[in-house]
């Protein structure tokens, strides 16, 4: 990542426009990713972790509109997860990665012959869902 002319190093996860509201969760900040921001046509927009604002950000709320450049790609901060949210993969640390990234982008990130979005024949990534309340496992 590149933020305010500084490079460093840290973790992002992709996911879906409706990732935080199909989990039933609110940003603490700003506003939550959106399908629209996970389009091949939008303009690029991440959210960061609680964690990441404090520890980069020291909390400030202007952190909303601010641009990290991420493989050479410049997204807008439009909001801050959740405090207690972690990686629901659990695939090693259970912190919450850094930045949340749309979905639509991993081609641009990955670049030309390196995405995996469109070769079925990866395995890469993991769904989940939320259960309707009312609903139970057997059901689904």
């Amino acid at each position: 990542m590149f933020i305010d002319g500084q490079a460093e190093f840290g973790s992002g996860q992709f996911v879906t426009g409706n990732f935080f509201s199909a989990l039933g969760l609110s940003r603490a900040v700003g506003r939550d990713l959106l399908p629209a921001d996970d389009t091949e046509s939008a303009a690029p927009a991440v959210m960061i972790s609680h964690s990441f604002w404090e520890k980069r950000f020291g909390g400030n709320p202007g952190v909303v509109g601010k641009t990290i450049a991420i493989n050479h790609e410049n997204f807008s901060v439009v909001g801050v997860a959740p405090r207690h949210f972690v990686d629901l993969t659990k695939r090693g640390s259970v912190e919450a990665p850094d930045v949340f990234i749309p979905l639509a982008f991993e081609p641009r990130l990955r670049g030309k012959g390196g995405s995996w979005l469109h070769y079925p024949q990866n395995w890469w990534l993991i769904v989940m869902g939320r259960l309707k309340p009312g609903v139970t496992a057997a059901q689904v």
